[in-house]
């Protein structure tokens, strides 16, 4: 395939020169393709919101639960609900 990102809205955009692969991502995003798995678990924030020049902590515990040694990212998203454009 092309390497370029799945576009759901154009989904022939982007071709494939080969007839035997699909168009679309192989995997979804945070796939891990890991030999191990993890459990989180305990996450916590210490507070839901944030204010402006504000600060929140968080923390989570994550814990190996499979059969061999592994790593993995944990990921934290966050989005300003009241910012606007002038």
């Amino acid at each position: 395939n092309t390497g370029r990102p799945y576009n759901a809205d154009k989904p022939n955009k982007y071709t494939s020169r080969y007839f035997d692969e699909a168009n679309g991502p192989l995997y979804p995003f945070g796939y891990g393709l890991s030999y191990t798995t993890f459990k989180v678990s305990d996450v916590k924030m210490s507070a839901p919101t944030l204010k402006r020049d504000g600060k929140v902590t968080a923390s989570v515990e994550v814990t190996n639960s499979g059969k061999r040694e592994g790593a993995t990212v944990i990921q934290m998203y966050v989005q300003d609900v009241t910012a606007s454009m002038s």
